[in-house]
């Protein structure tokens, strides 16, 4: 869990690095799997019952490409700002992005669903291993990063021949 203890933050500035297991954050992540632990460095400032939290978070992820199918490994990494207001029903603020609601009575405050929504939003849509991936072999599944396949590249499909006719 990444959670920063109450009795550890004073009033004022102060900074805080944070170091959480990858299982911490898995749910919700699909396609691939975190391989680091999630590091967090964050500037606090405590007035009262607020406590502002800003920095940064990073884990190291593995994906697999979705033009060749191959693993790889990918650092995500994001900015983050959260205001966490002391005294107040977590529920209330749950809706409201960038702030967390602490009960009166807690010891500390879990940034764990906070960090686990920044670093999903990182993960792309179409993950590759690199710009240039080539993918595979449409014919014989051959993964051409590696290696060229015998297969023919006649791409001809004879369904769109009554239209080249009228052109």
């Amino acid at each position: 869990m990444l959670r920063i203890f109450l009795d550890k933050i004073e009033e004022g500035d102060s900074h805080i690095d944070l170091t959480g297991e990858a299982a911490d954050l898995t749910s919700g992540f699909e396609g691939g799997y975190l391989v680091s632990p999630v590091r967090a460095s964050l500037e606090v400032t405590r007035t009262g019952s607020e406590i502002l939290l800003r920095g940064h978070v990073a884990v190291e992820a593995v994906l697999e490409c979705a033009r060749c199918l191959d693993e790889f490994v990918i650092e995500l990494e994001s900015p983050i700002e959260v205001v966490c207001v002391i005294g107040s029903n977590p529920s209330d603020l749950a809706e409201i992005q960038g702030f967390i609601g602490v009960e009166a009575a807690a010891d500390y405050i879990d940034l764990t669903d906070e960090i686990r929504d920044l670093l999903l939003v990182l993960i792309p849509l179409k993950p590759l291993c690199r710009a240039d991936c080539l993918g595979l072999c449409p014919k014989c599944g051959t993964n051409l990063n590696k290696g060229s396949c015998s297969c023919s590249r006649d791409d001809h499909d004879s369904r769109w021949d009554a239209l080249k006719r009228l052109i």
